[in-house]
């Protein structure tokens, strides 16, 4: 990362690349329950997004769906919806169509929380509108779609 943010100097783009590896580290420490360490790779990721290209980008959104994850792990539902909510908001800005799986992932995390909360008939809604994103964008058969069906088999 201290590379990445030396060579940024000189050439702008490997800001772009070092924001990818603030996320990918973020994740990581998701995973090995580092929460400390996540929540500021990811507040990395997007202070440098938003400074070099604006709050208006999908990687914006992407940060903030990564926020939305960080939030679900630590079982705080009101800051997950606020995450996701601005994930969906920032997608919406820029909408193409290569966001529409970005938004079936950012809706899953959102019912994924929901689900938490025992709050089963909203779980279920956000799962819903992933698995049509999904069927309409993706391929039926791509796992992403299988994955939607069992979450949606597990509430009921």
């Amino acid at each position: 990362i201290e590379q990445y943010t030396t060579n940024s100097i000189k050439e702008p783009t490997q800001r772009t690349i070092m924001t990818d590896v603030y996320d990918d580290l973020g994740l990581y420490y998701l995973t090995q329950k580092h929460m400390d360490k996540a929540e500021a790779a990811f507040k990395q990721a997007l202070d440098v997004r938003i400074e070099s290209i604006g709050d208006t980008h999908p990687t914006v959104a992407y940060s903030y769906s990564n926020f939305a994850l960080l939030y679900l792990e630590k079982q705080d539902a009101k800051n997950c919806i606020t995450m996701c909510d601005m994930a969906v908001a920032t997608y919406q800005q820029c909408r193409n169509n290569q966001s529409d799986l970005a938004f079936a992932d950012v809706y899953t995390t959102r019912a994924q929380c929901h689900e938490s909360q025992r709050q089963y008939d909203e779980a279920l809604t956000w799962y819903f509108k992933a698995l049509e994103l999904r069927r309409i964008r993706g391929e039926t058969t791509e796992p992403a779609t299988a994955e939607s069906l069992h979450q949606i088999s597990k509430v009921y």
